[in-house]
C-alpha cells in the first residue's frame, strides 16, 4: 500500500522518485532476518541504495548512517522527526528484532553488530555484481528448441560448481520456474557426472539435464 501511494503521488506531481529513510539499523535487521530465514548467499544482502519497483524509482541515501546520527543531526537543525509507533510494537517481527533480538546479540557478543551486518550486505552486493557480470553474458546463450529452450552449460569457459548452480537458477528464473535447493543440487549432480538424469515436471514444463545441457520443454498436463 505504501509503494502504491508513493507511485500515485509521483505520477500526479511528476516527481522522479521517492527518498526513503531506511538507515543502518534497518539494513542490519534485513540482513539478519534473511540469514535466519535461510536465504542463499547472494540473497542475504540488505536493501540497495537505489532500486525500482513497478516503475517507481526508490532512493535510500541514509543506509550508511546509524539512526542516532540522523536524530542528532535533526536536533542540530531544529527538525523534529516523526516516529511510527508500530516500529516498537513487538507484535511485529521487525519490531521484535529491533527491540529484543539485535540488542540481545549485541549485548552478549559485546560488539556493535549493526555496522558489521551492514558491511556484510555491501560485500554480498559486490559479490552478486561480480557473478552477474561474469554469468549474465552466458545466460544470453539460451537457445530456442522445439517446444522450449536449452542452455549448454559446458560450452565456453569451465564453471565452478557454485557458478553452475547460479546458471541453473538463472535459466529457471528466465523460464518462470522456481527450484528447491534439493532440486538444484540434483541437477548439479547430473551436470558434474555428465549424466542424463530423471526429468523434473513442474508448472507444465519438463526440465532435464542431458550431458551438461539444460533443457526446458512445455508439456501438456491433464
Amino acid at each position: 500500500e505504501r509503494y502504491r501511494f508513493f507511485s500515485n503521488v509521483c505520477r500526479e506531481y511528476g516527481y522522479e522518485g521517492v527518498i526513503l529513510g531506511h538507515h543502518r539499523g534497518d539494513q542490519a535487521e534485513t540482513v539478519l532476518k534473511r540469514i535466519f530465514e535461510g536465504a542463499s548467499l547472494l540473497k542475504i544482502s540488505g536493501m540497495p541504495s537505489y532500486s525500482e519497483r513497478d516503475g517507481l524509482k526508490i532512493f535510500r541515501p541514509l543506509l550508511s548512517l546509524a539512526k542516532k546520527e540522523i536524530f542528532d543531526y535533526l536536533e542540530i537543525i531544529g527538525a523534529k522527526p516523526f516516529e511510527d509507533p508500530t516500529n516498537r510494537d513487538t507484535h511485529y517481527l521487525r519490531a521484535r528484532m529491533r527491540e529484543r533480538v539485535i540488542p540481545l546479540i549485541a549485548s552478549e557478543f559485546g560488539k556493535e553488530i549493526e555496522g558489521n551486518l551492514s558491511f556484510l550486505s555491501d560485500e554480498v552486493n559486490e559479490l552478486r555484481r561480480y557473478f552477474d557480470e561474469k554469468l549474465n553474458g552466458f545466460l544470453k546463450e539460451i537457445k530456442p528448441i522445439a517446444g522450449g529452450y536449452s542452455l549448454d552449460l559446458q560450452k565456453g569457459n569451465h564453471h565452478s560448481p557454485y557458478e553452475v548452480k547460479l546458471l541453473i537458477k538463472g535459466f529457471c528464473e528466465k523460464m518462470g520456474i522456481t527450484l528447491s535447493r534439493e532440486q538444484i543440487d540434483t541437477f548439479l549432480g547430473y551436470y558434474s557426472s555428465h549424466a542424463t538424469g530423471k526429468p523434473l515436471y513442474i508448472n507444465g514444463h519438463r526440465l532435464t539435464m542431458e550431458r551438461g545441457v539444460l533443457r526446458k520443454i512445455a508439456v501438456d498436463v491433464e
